[in-house]
């Protein structure tokens, strides 16, 4: 689809509707994926999407519907559906009216090649990913997925927007009979891929941590990889409401304006970042704001829509989707020779709130948890679970690499990060 049919489609909507306003979204796109487990693919799929959604709204009184068929006469329907749903809806007392006509940047999003990558294509990163695996006599497991599309928005104000965009994801772990490594790696542009390359890194990692040693679980000083960063960090993203905050209803009451972190700490939202580059548009339809949230460790903002920036006489900055966190030009490993004592986290899983009010996280470590000593990686130890806030772990933050992509829940630009007192509350038993 291009841009001249999503907007045909868009204005098919917008024409047949007696609403006082509709907006509608508009999306596109086909994804496929190549899981591979023992070292052999296990699984191909494929899928087609398309999607649109009508919003209605009389007044403050608002109704959506979805279709999945783009006919004449399934938009036609959509737009009826939502105005009856809108009709018998009750007043919205948070309704927002759509916004006037955008003029949206141009984010570069899209690459031809994932657009027309293959499975032969995926199943030539994953033989490269078993050939590495193979040659430590160890199995490889994990996922290739690639995905293509466009997104539209319009609305009965004369707003259009269009965006192409394209993503891959590599995920490898590689397995001894004790011991696991992990890697990733995932962008825009599935031509800048080194399969082999990220399959080496995991193989290096459960290389590093065969015949693990049990130790005691206490606070340690730890590296986290940018992955381990980035899940503890995406709980802000989703704990960042103003509203909330300011109904005392979260972890951030009272933090706005005061510091949250150490001085070396700045958070932000860059939707045009070529590394991880977002939609041109909020949810309502706004140009998505570069938005600082921390700077040099205090809390700039919280996550203001519409609606409240309004009320609360501020900025709209939307939601915190993706984060962009600023290191510092220092390689990991450098950082690892600056520890005396402690552990190098590859990642989290399986991370579950403790208490929302202090932002305390629990979950464990996994695919390679390492001792330092010494300024040096000395063998692989068990894992363990931890209990630990994410603002507890920004205000410990003694240092930081160079940040790189991580895609976790959302691709995010998060460099590792030295943390004293990591608390670390037991072992497992793997």
């Amino acid at each position: 689809m291009d841009r001249n049919d999503a907007q045909r489609i868009i204005d098919l909507a917008v024409s047949r509707a007696t609403a006082d306003d509709t907006v509608v979204h508009l999306s596109v796109g086909e994804s496929a994926s190549t899981r591979f487990s023992n070292n052999a693919i296990s699984q191909n799929m494929a899928t087609q999407d398309q999607a649109l959604t009508v919003q209605s709204a009389f007044g403050n009184k608002v109704g959506s519907a979805y279709v999945s068929d783009l006919s004449e006469e399934a938009v036609r329907e959509a737009v009826r559906r939502a105005e009856a749903i809108a009709s018998a809806a009750e007043p919205d007392t948070e309704y927002m009216p759509p916004v006037e006509p955008q003029t949206y940047p141009e984010i570069l999003a899209y690459a031809d090649r994932t657009a027309a990558a293959s499975p032969a294509d995926r199943a030539e990163a994953v033989r490269q990913a078993v050939d590495e695996a193979r040659s430590i006599g160890a199995e490889a497991a994990g996922s290739i997925a690639t995905s293509g599309g466009v997104n539209a928005i319009g609305n009965s104000r004369g707003l259009f927007g269009f965006q192409a965009s394209t993503d891959f994801a590599l995920t490898v772990t590689i397995m001894t009979g004790d011991s696991s490594g992990w890697a990733e790696r995932s962008g825009v542009d599935i031509g800048d891929l080194d399969a082999a390359a990220v399959a080496r890194r995991a193989c290096r990692k459960a290389s590093l941590g065969r015949s693990p040693r049990t130790i005691d679980a206490k606070p340690y000083t730890v590296i986290l990889e940018p992955a381990a960063a980035c899940e503890m960090l995406e709980f802000l993203l989703w704990n960042m409401d103003a509203k909330a905050a300011d109904e005392g209803r979260s972890a951030f009451v009272g933090k706005e304006g005061f510091p949250i972190g150490a001085p070396l700490v700045t958070i932000e939202t860059r939707p045009d970042d070529p590394r991880a580059p977002l939609a041109p548009w909020s949810e309502g339809g706004e140009v998505s704001p570069h938005t600082v949230w921390v700077k040099d460790g205090v809390l700039r903002t919280l996550a203001y829509n519409r609606f409240y920036a309004r009320k609360s006489d501020k900025p709209f900055t939307d939601s915190l989707t993706a984060l962009t966190m600023a290191g510092e030009d220092r390689p990991l490993d450098d950082l690892i020779a600056s520890v005396d004592y402690g552990l190098l986290v590859t990642r989290f899983w399986y991370i579950r709130s403790v208490d929302p009010m202090q932002l305390l996280l629990t979950g464990m470590t996994r695919d390679g948890l390492f001792l330092i000593e010494k300024g040096e990686i000395t063998g692989g130890v068990r894992n363990f679970r931890f209990n630990e806030s994410p603002l507890r772990m920004l205000r410990n933050t003694q240092a930081l690499g160079v940040a790189e992509v991580t895609n976790v829940y959302t691709r995010s630009i998060v460099p590792p990060m030295l943390v004293r007192e990591f608390a670390f509350t037991s072992g497992t038993t793997f």
